[in-house]
């Protein structure tokens, strides 16, 4: 027998990275308590109100002390609940259950849920009609495909620091039915904080979302006139960051979320 055969069979045999895959189970606004928000200094400057950055409106901070944090969104939400615009979480929630917004995580590389290093995290979409536990969300452990019209965002080289990873660069797409109207919502530059566990996890996605996507697919589409007429000030007037649409055209947002173990099938 050759004496490389050991070390060849040795090479043939090593494991594949580890590949953890979880799909989300909700997602729901990030609110704010006495000027605390989960978040993200999104353009890195700490804005205090109307002191000329920030278009005007001040930051946050979050549970963790660090300054900066920005979640106009925060700010928006006792407004949007005074509308029609306040069934939105609940219609992402619906979305979610019936498998029309399955957003799903592989992170590939990941050896250790504590501490581990060079992770890299995608972010895609997945197809199929999820079962839902006694508790109102995903069950865990299903199999879903991967859309196949889904554009994958991954960041790569991500570190796993006391259970917890933080990468930014990511796009999040969030196709949904709002008011009877098909549209996809993204959010641009987002930065994910996500807690592991060994079977899922919870976070939060913060990004920029150009608030005029929303203005356009309801447009016309019949919902209630007042809200019609009111929705381009109400968000033009709480825009606090600039995007490819022109300065204050973007909202920052904060989503939160949990997620559960899940498997993809990819042919």
């Amino acid at each position: 027998m050759s004496k490389w055969l050991p070390l060849l069979l040795l090479v043939g045999c090593s494991p594949p990275p580890a590949v953890q895959e979880q799909v989300l189970q909700s997602l729901h606004f990030a609110r704010e308590e006495a000027g605390v928000s989960l978040g993200f200094d999104l353009d890195g400057v700490d804005s205090a109100e109307d002191d000329g950055t920030g278009c005007g409106h001040g930051d946050y901070e979050d549970p963790w002390g660090h300054a900066g944090v920005d979640n106009a969104m925060a700010s928006l939400m006792p407004i949007l609940e005074l509308t029609e615009a306040r069934v939105l979480e609940e219609l992402i929630q619906f979305a979610i259950n019936n498998g029309s917004l399955l957003m799903m995580l592989q992170l590939q590389g990941l050896d250790d849920v504590v501490a581990d290093d060079g992770v890299d995290i995608t972010l895609l979409r997945g197809v199929g009609v999820p079962d839902i536990g006694n508790d109102g969300l995903i069950a865990p452990g299903q199999t879903f495909d991967v859309a196949p019209d889904t554009v994958p965002s991954r960041v790569d080289d991500v570190a796993v620091v006391d259970g917890v990873l933080v990468a930014a660069g990511f796009t999040v797409d969030l196709p949904i039915t709002i008011f009877d109207v098909d549209m996809t919502l993204t959010a641009l530059d987002a930065v994910l904080r996500m807690e592991l566990t060994e079977d899922g996890g919870a976070g939060f996605f913060a990004g920029r979302f150009p608030y005029q996507q929303l203005i356009d697919g309801l447009t016309g589409t019949g919902i209630d006139d007042g809200l019609e007429e009111a929705l381009p000030t109400i968000l033009a007037n709480n825009a606090d960051l600039d995007s490819p649409g022109g300065p204050c055209s973007a909202l920052s947002v904060t989503l939160q979320f949990d997620a559960t173990s899940a498997f993809f099938f990819e042919e």
